[in-house]
């Protein structure tokens, strides 16, 4: 067999894909799956007869473009775009096989071995793998409660000019739960400007906000045709349809339709007129309104735990969306070696927070997820954690 590629030894094993997390007696806290007991089963029925009835199937079933469907692109440029403050056009929007596509293109299209990527710091470990496999040598800008550090960030830039994008999730970020204030959305679209440095704005999570602001998007602010937005249906709707789409420039946008013909041509036909007849037939903004109420519960369920099982010396924010609870440990802990135990003997998991910073050396953090753990099962894993952290 020939060699493999350089690349392949840049691949790193997920700390969120281990199949101990799936063990029957295991509480887990690891993976941010959406709860399959929110997935709109009746609506995607309905989608399914709307489908058939309206004889479409058979087009469902061929080849599409590689932009994606147009109507599905037209709707979300006008309404779900819209809706989070973006005005667009469909020319704008590409459908992605998830938004992790949105990310791999993006690695691809901008990243050279060697090249700079500046991302926060921790940040979505998904990513940092995807731009790790790139060559990019990431440059991470400490979280705060109220996004990345906008002081560090322009330093960064100064010093680093050549950096091929900042990536950043706004809204509830993997792993610490920040929402980004209003103040640091328009200074990071006004850097992008200065600078002429994309932005990768990832939104995953901006509906699931458990707080009556909604803040818009950096790419709202976006005047210099530098901010790419990636978002996805995959939490509000299900993640099984694995539909997301890119909204960017759109000669930007071009190239991004040029990988993925290159990719996999197209995403799901089928899927995409789904995710259209989903929106078009179903009351979709009631529906996120109820699956928000789901996951407050758990968060709410879950702090509540955490206040009354974990030690003191034990650190955390309260997030105001998304999936995630963010513990920062005594700086002598080890979140693998305190995993080893908890897997072990306490039947509990989570993920080690180390995987998610560009940096090495930061081994006292773990990421809580509550999205998928059963409301009544919450507090017994949490108070089995205290056990081992005591």
């Amino acid at each position: 067999m020939s060699a493999y590629a350089t690349c392949v030894e840049r691949f790193i094993q997920s700390d969120i894909r281990n199949p101990l997390y799936d063990k029957p007696d295991m509480i887990s806290f690891s993976a941010g799956r959406p709860d399959a007991a929110v997935f709109p089963l009746s609506d995607i029925s309905t989608a399914f007869h709307v489908l058939f009835s309206k004889g479409e199937l058979v087009q469902a079933l061929q080849y599409g473009t590689t932009e994606g469907l147009g109507p599905l692109r037209e709707k979300l440029a006008a309404v779900v775009m819209k809706e989070a403050g973006v005005v667009t056009d469909t020319e704008n929007i590409m459908i992605t096989t998830g938004s992790q596509q949105g990310i791999n293109f993006s690695a691809q299209l901008f990243v050279n071995p060697g090249d700079t990527v500046i991302c926060e710091t921790p940040t979505y470990l998904g990513a940092l793998n995807t731009f790790s496999v790139a060559g990019a040598q990431c440059i991470g800008i400490p979280v705060e409660s109220d996004g990345m550090n906008i002081e560090a960030l322009q330093q960064t830039l100064e010093k680093h000019r050549d950096a091929k994008f900042i990536y950043t999730i706004p809204d509830f970020q993997n792993p610490t739960g920040s929402y980004m204030s209003l103040k640091k959305r328009k200074q990071i679209a006004e850097l992008a400007a200065v600078y002429g440095v994309p932005v990768i704005e990832d939104a995953p999570y901006s509906e699931i906000r458990f707080t009556e602001e909604k803040l818009p998007p950096i790419k709202s602010f976006d005047t210099s045709g530098m901010v790419i937005y990636l978002s996805t249906f995959s939490k509000t709707l299900c993640p099984g349809l694995r539909i997301g789409w890119i909204c960017a420039d759109t000669s930007i946008l071009q190239k991004y339709v040029l990988l993925k013909g290159t990719s996999d041509s197209q995403s799901s036909t089928i899927d995409q007129f789904l995710a259209y007849y989903y929106l078009t037939n179903s009351d979709w903004k009631a529906r996120v309104a109820s699956v928000r109420q789901v996951y407050l519960k758990r968060r709410n369920t879950m702090i509540e735990a955490i206040k009354k099982y974990l030690p003191d010396t034990i650190s955390y924010v309260v997030p105001e969306g998304g999936f995630f609870v963010w513990l920062k440990l005594p700086i002598l802990m080890d979140d693998k070696e305190l995993l080893n135990k908890t897997t072990a003997f306490w039947n509990v998991s989570f993920v080690p927070g180390s995987g998610f910073f560009p940096e090495k050396n930061k081994n006292n953090y773990i990421r809580l997820s509550y999205s998928n753990t059963p409301v009544d099962a919450i507090p017994e894993g949490i108070k089995r954690l205290g056990q081992a952290l005591q």
